[in-house]
């Protein structure tokens, strides 16, 4: 399916109570992205705040790249950057075992140095879970 006549959505990354995120392609750029999509109704202003937020945080490897973003009919949408593996396909791929100490310190590490960041810059993150394959 295309979107804004661009992006080809392939697939659904992710989803929740306010919308959906999925993996598209850009065959202008020869490029895969992330496309966040909304409703309007359902708080715009943390959309706004999203977008915003991605903008300073802009150069940061820790978090993905603002690409663009807009509304369309009652939708609101984010372009952004398509990072790596999330934790679902990395533990899908090692066959649903645990990770080694290694690799579970190592992904704490990161996720608390990314959080570590938006407390810099004087933001909160109020919703850190994980999520359950």
């Amino acid at each position: 399916m295309r979107f804004q006549g661009k992006y080809e959505l392939q697939s659904v990354l992710g989803a929740g109570g306010y919308g959906q995120i999925f993996k598209a392609f850009d065959p202008n750029k020869n490029l895969h992205v992330a496309v966040k999509i909304m409703q309007k109704r359902h708080e715009p202003q943390r959309m706004i705040l999203e977008q915003q937020i991605l903008y300073q945080l802009k150069g940061r490897p820790e978090f993905p790249q603002l690409y663009g973003s807009g509304t369309f009919e009652d939708y609101m949408f984010i372009v952004m950057e398509l990072l790596g593996k999330s934790l679902s396909e990395m533990r899908k791929k090692n066959e649903g075992k645990r990770f080694d100490a290694v690799t579970a310190l190592r992904v704490g590490l990161m996720i608390t140095d990314s959080l570590k960041v938006l407390h810099e810059m004087g933001f909160l993150h109020r919703y850190v879970t994980h999520i359950k394959d």
